[in-house]
């Protein structure tokens, strides 16, 4: 699907320092865990309308014409230790030759962790949601988020009881062969706690824990997450005009309260395999779709640019990717101020310096993981005209529709 183009594009400025690494990647040579979690219906639901519904629907100023639903509860922590991310661009492209260094390529090693969300639109196509990205690779989170807008941030990785760094060596952090024992540990950016102030520094945020809990520490009992009132930044966005403003609002809070009653019904009581419904949906090229934004310098509650990106992640038909027992493993969440997976995940609520478990209930492992990532596609932008909107959605229609004759794409998510 093409992106769309309201206006000629003006020639990018290449500045000091920009990351020469273009699009699109090959990841090749990986291991990769998928553990899998049950999620809380309704806290998953408010995150999908909050970052996905409430803006589509005040950019078309209607909320029927493409919403997003809660295709199951099960979330899967996708966890890859990349050996060689390599760039294939094409001839067309603006980069910096490496000719003259006397190589035939560049390659990277990162380590990732992705929260997968399963969704659908309106017509039951599926897709992911992915609204927590954790990366290793400074030039991978600076470029990611300036290129496509991911919500990547940047975290650190420990095994066992190794000091934190990159995540990726010798040995994969995961897969097969991961090489912790007990844990892995997943630190990032949020609040650290000292006598009478806090500091935003690396801290653990959650981690994966095999066997016997009685390493973790204090538990406390987790209690219901409060539903408070969306932030101001989360309740307004730009429409095509001032005057649109509150219609647009009062769409997307006439939308979230409708979404919200529909998210009981994402988890049937006769639940298939977690397993093998994930692997169907990874082997079955469902592609991703998020919110990218930029907040607006002097109206940090308003956003300056949006757009709804879609895209893709084509996997190697020859992966060794199979389900393994998952009973071993736990997901143990600690309390974290921003980075709160506990409440917006599993709408769980934890106390400060306490730590939450989830049971993981399904678990996919593999080695030499290889998958292509595609150009990212933009469905609808903010100050686009009329006619690259409609534009945009023919293209997005018809490519829907494609999707849905094909035998290998599980429309029910």
């Amino acid at each position: 699907m093409p992106p769309i183009r309201s206006l000629d594009l003006p020639r990018y400025a290449n500045r000091a320092g920009d990351p020469a690494f273009p699009p699109p990647y090959v990841v090749d040579d990986s291991g990769l865990d998928i553990f899998i979690c049950e999620g809380d219906p309704e806290a998953l639901a408010r995150m999908i309308d909050r970052a996905l519904n409430i803006p589509t629907a005040a950019h078309y100023q209607r909320s029927d014409k493409l919403h997003f639903e809660l295709a199951s509860s099960q979330v899967g922590f996708a966890c890859i230790d990349v050996n060689r991310l390599k760039s294939k661009p094409s001839p067309a492209q603006r980069y910096r030759s490496v000719s003259g260094l006397g190589i035939s390529g560049v390659f990277a090693r990162q380590t990732e962790v992705s929260v997968m969300v399963q969704v659908r639109d309106q017509d039951g196509l599926p897709f992911w949601y992915l609204p927590y990205v954790f990366n290793g690779l400074p030039a991978a989170v600076t470029s990611g988020r300036e290129i496509y807008g991911y919500p990547k941030q940047y975290a650190a990785f420990a095994a066992d009881d190794e000091p934190a760094g990159a995540g990726a060596g010798k040995e994969p952090l995961f897969g097969p062969r991961r090489r912790w024992g007990h844990r892995a540990v997943v630190h990032a950016y949020d609040l650290v706690l000292h006598e009478d102030e806090a500091e935003f520094a690396l801290t653990p945020v959650f981690e994966f824990h095999r066997g016997a809990l009685e390493t973790i520490g204090s538990e406390a009992e987790s209690k219901p997450a409060l539903v408070a009132p969306d932030p101001e930044d989360f309740e307004i966005y730009p429409g095509p005009s001032t005057a649109g403003l509150r219609a647009s609002a009062r769409v997307g809070e006439q939308f979230q309260t409708k979404r919200t009653a529909a998210a009981r019904r994402a988890a049937p009581e006769d639940t298939p395999d977690p397993s093998a419904t994930i692997l169907r949906r990874i082997r079955s090229d469902v592609p991703y779709v998020f919110l990218r934004q930029f907040r607006e310098p002097e109206r940090e509650s308003l956003a300056s640019y949006q757009a709804m990106v879609i895209g893709r992640l084509v996997p190697d038909a020859a992966d060794a990717l199979r389900a393994e027992a998952s009973h071993d493993f736990s997901l143990v969440l600690h309390w974290a101020f921003n980075l709160a997976l506990a409440e917006e995940v599993f709408g769980r609520q934890t106390d400060v310096g306490t730590c939450i478990v989830q049971p993981v209930v399904g678990l996919l492992t593999g080695a030499h993981a290889t998958f292509d990532v595609l150009r990212a596609s933009v469905l609808w932008q903010f100050g686009s005209d009329r006619e690259a909107d409609a534009e945009s959605a023919r293209n997005f229609a018809s490519w829907r529709q494609e999707c849905l004759r094909a035998p290998s794409v599980d429309a029910d998510g």
